[in-house]
């Protein structure tokens, strides 16, 4: 999903580091971050073929005050059009250790339900 930190000096780290990695990291990368939209509540389309999500969050412009806060970033959805107001776009192109800690960070800021095992 992610979330690039906003204090990320290189922006193209990500992509050079997908493709220097196999399709198993790549998939791995993929399923946390789907389970990271599923544990936030955000309705999302599984991707096969890129490394964002693009989920519809009901109070958008809430989620990336939070985010921001948290030190994470998202891009806003009207960036690709008025019609997509309630989105926003996030790239899951990062190692597996990051997207863990993102989740953690996005569970501190309130946003992830609790997880099973996880109270």
């Amino acid at each position: 999903m992610v979330l690039f930190p906003v204090y990320s000096p290189d922006r193209r780290e990500p992509i050079r580091r997908l493709r220097c990695q196999p399709r198993e990291a790549y998939a791995k990368q993929r399923d946390i971050a789907s389970s990271i939209m599923e544990e936030a509540g955000w309705a999302s389309v599984g991707s096969l073929g890129t490394f964002y999500a693009f989920p519809k969050i009901p109070d958008a412009q809430y989620v990336l005050t939070r985010l921001r806060n948290a030190g994470l970033h998202a891009l806003p959805g009207t960036a690709f059009g008025t019609d997509y107001q309630t989105h926003l776009r996030f790239c899951f192109g990062k190692p597996v250790e990051e997207l863990l800690a993102i989740r953690d960070r996005l569970s501190d800021a309130g946003l992830l339900r609790a997880r099973q095992g996880h109270a």
